[in-house]
């Protein structure tokens, strides 16, 4: 049997199908069982015509570099009613939490995934992926909609609970954020800054099922929170940051 991913010259490809675990019109929740996912934490990018047109989307309509789209977010939240978010901004900018850094493979494959099930490459939509280990062993859990927030990871729980009891980790709780080019020249978004309801999700995943690290992608670029880092995140406003 082929691997689930192929990595070949940095590039990084799905080569096998993953289980259905349910399909309707509006949303899709698949499972992958991976007996060694090593490679797949390395750089890699999809070669395929959907992600080289998104690709394409995004650079032709902004510069995708991560720092600069936080710093024109930031001024934007600044001079908004939302100006307390502008210390998450400064967090990652500063460097004292998150880690930016190119999308991985794993995150790149996922996202293609996703992408594969839209209309079009100029992805509007959102999905979320809980990524577990056990050794070597990579255990997947996705699941990929047509809304702007990803379809409810919740209908994994039963599931996450066996497989730790099993002796699996959950090593993160991955989701994507999107760009809005509509909003030009306002908030086109694109960065991979939490959400208040990201952090709370994160947070309550880390007290339940000791999530060790969450991941946001933009497609390109990927930031990795650690669990000790969640709480800095948490706002007191009710109405933070959207995604």
């Amino acid at each position: 049997m082929l691997p689930l991913f192929q990595i070949m010259a940095g590039v990084c490809a799905l080569t096998t199908a993953p289980v259905v675990l349910e399909h309707t019109s509006q949303e899709l929740y698949e499972s992958w069982t991976i007996p060694d996912g090593t490679a797949l934490f390395e750089a890699g990018r999809p070669e395929t015509e959907n992600y080289a047109n998104f690709l394409a989307w995004v650079r032709a309509s902004v510069n995708p570099e991560q720092t600069a789209l936080l710093e024109r977010q930031r001024k934007i939240y600044a001079a908004s009613s939302y100006s307390e978010e502008v210390k998450k901004f400064d967090l990652i900018l500063s460097h004292q939490a998150g880690r930016l850094h190119p999308s991985r493979c794993l995150e790149a494959a996922l996202f293609n995934e996703h992408l594969m099930r839209q209309d079009s490459a100029a992805v509007q939509t959102e999905f979320a992926a809980l990524i577990l280990t056990r050794g070597t062993e990579l255990k997947i859990y996705f699941s990929s909609g047509f809304a702007t927030s990803p379809p409810t990871i919740t209908k994994f729980e039963d599931r996450l609970t066996v497989d730790l009891k099993a002796g699996w980790s959950l090593l993160t709780l991955l989701h994507n954020h999107i760009f809005f080019f509509k909003n030009a020249p306002g908030d086109i978004a694109g960065t991979t800054i939490p959400s208040g309801a990201d952090v709370d999700t994160f947070l309550d995943y880390a007290q339940r099922f000791g999530l060790k690290e969450a991941w946001i992608t933009n497609g390109i670029d990927t930031i990795t929170l650690t669990a000790s880092e969640f709480e800095r995140f948490r706002t007191t406003r009710s109405d933070s940051l959207a995604e």
